[in-house]
């Protein structure tokens, strides 16, 4: 379809081909590229961004945002399709995640992999003594010896000049960490017994540095000849100065919010963010949704979750152009008892804020792809939005 038939699209046009897409993307797919570099609950699966791209945006469209960008699905889709990529999130781990995830490394690291570990096996050896990080209850959570060989790790990881690589590195330290603890889960922040051995970190790092290295070479090749680029941000959305995107540079926002009552990412990060020098207290004062704020009486309800959608919407109204879309996946919570639609506090945040309701519908969730604990994780479906910013322009 050509770019003048594209800007004509009418809404009817867009309902059709929304039609044409089976939603629930019953089939279990092979994760491709850069998406399964670390594991992150209530994440997109990479269909929904790549269709609602492929439905949306005209073919001269440049610019695709994701406000709560998470891992980074949106943006390495948006990318994979031609467009450049743009990302905020209030977790410096989601942050440090999506940037490695969306920078193309051209070069193989196989050679550098291993003079990495040659360093690393040297250091644990040889009894090497690392300065062990001032963690609280880190006795709790990790065996000492492995205090001992994820310090090694990271002194390593922090000697490695390219920034770039070095970033490379951190995110698959992180991705192993939990499974060296006595962390249940992702999803489940109790401490079980586990049986850790000596020397599981550098087993567990290096097989997840090939794996990601081999995933990097695919994602890179294939992005050599677009010419995109991805910016990430980290920041609260709802503080966020859009002069920093500028106005009137968006063409499309794809997004899943953070659910009020929900998951807790500071909780069950914590750990990662503590070894990786970042202050998870910090990003518990600005993350949305957070459980022990709704779960007390007398506290949050879902009129601050409305709240502080609308303090988002005003500023997606400046960065997003006229008549252009905003894409939302959200499921319902359960506050105080109560089931909330959060659909519908999104829908009517958006039209107090000027945007207005093209369409929505509900997808069943794959229990298969689910990112969450099916202890705790009981969602069938979710709802997806879609609509306008219908500002002048």
């Amino acid at each position: 379809m050509n770019t003048t038939n594209m800007q004509r699209l009418t809404n009817s046009q867009i309902l059709s081909n929304i039609a044409a897409v089976d939603w629930d993307f019953r089939e279990t797919s092979h994760i491709e590229y850069t998406h399964s570099f670390h594991a992150y609950p209530a994440r997109f699966i990479p269909e929904i961004p790549r269709m609602l791209i492929r439905v949306l945006s005209r073919e001269d469209d440049l610019n695709v945002l994701d406000p709560f960008c998470g891992c980074g699905t949106t943006l390495v889709e948006s990318l994979l399709e031609g467009k450049n990529a743009f990302g905020i999130d209030a977790s410096p781990l989601a942050a440090l995640i999506t940037k490695v995830k969306t920078k193309p490394l051209h070069n193989d690291l196989r050679t550098l992999i291993d003079r990495f570990f040659a360093n690393v096996e040297m250091k644990y050896n040889f009894q090497h003594r690392p300065e062990i990080p001032q963690i609280p209850n880190l006795n709790h959570w990790f065996p000492v010896h492995m205090q001992k060989e994820l310090a090694i790790i990271l002194e390593e990881i922090d000697s490695v000049s390219n920034v770039d690589i070095k970033d490379f590195f951190k995110v698959a330290f992180s991705s192993i960490l939990l499974s060296v603890s006595y962390q249940e889960s992702d999803t489940r922040y109790a401490r079980v017994e586990k049986r850790i051995k000596r020397g599981d970190a550098i087993r567990k790092l290096r097989t997840q540095l090939l794996f990601m290295n081999h995933q990097m070479m695919e994602y890179s090749n294939r992005l050599a000849r677009k010419g995109v680029k991805a910016e990430v941000f980290c920041d609260d959305v709802r503080s966020f100065d859009p002069r920093r995107l500028g106005e009137n540079t968006i063409d499309l926002v794809i997004t899943s919010p953070p659910y009020p009552n929900a998951y807790e990412y500071y909780l069950y990060h914590k750990y990662r963010m503590y070894w990786l020098g970042f202050d998870p207290h910090e990003l518990r004062r600005k993350e949305i949704g957070v459980r022990a704020d709704y779960s007390k009486d007398n506290n949050l309800t879902e009129q601050d979750f409305y709240n502080d959608m609308v303090k988002c919407f005003k500023m997606l109204g400046v960065v997003l152009k006229a008549e252009r879309y905003m894409t939302c996946v959200i499921g319902d919570s359960i506050i105080k008892g109560k089931r909330i639609d959060n659909s519908d506090l999104i829908e009517r945040a958006g039209r107090s804020c000027g945007f207005g309701l093209i369409h929505k519908w509900s997808r069943n969730i794959n229990q298969q792809r689910k990112s969450f604990n099916p202890k705790i994780g009981s969602k069938r479906n979710e709802t997806i939005l879609i609509l306008k910013n219908r500002k002048s322009s």
